[in-house]
């Protein structure tokens, strides 16, 4: 069984999701260890990262990551805008 899982992320900004699409960019670079594969691909304000594993338990791990990934950067975001605002 291969399995195929979507994250779409939609931004306030295209420049925002552009933001966010360079930062995740290496890390889909596979490893010879890795068990799951992932392609992110940004259009317009949407983010889009793709996640091929060959069972559950690797497509669970890989989801995990890349939504901690997509959370950090999202908490960056805030913090500088919070800071931006500011001035």
């Amino acid at each position: 069984m291969r399995l195929r899982v979507e994250i779409e992320v939609k931004f306030e900004s295209e420049r925002l999701a552009e933001l966010v699409y360079r930062s995740l960019l290496p890390e889909q670079v596979p490893i010879p260890t890795a068990r799951s594969s992932a392609e992110v691909t940004r259009q317009g304000d949407t983010v889009k990262v793709t996640i091929l594993a060959p069972d559950l338990t690797s497509a669970r791990a890989a989801v995990n990551s890349w939504l901690r990934w997509l959370h950090a950067l999202s908490q960056v975001l805030q913090v500088l805008s919070s800071l931006t605002s500011n001035r």
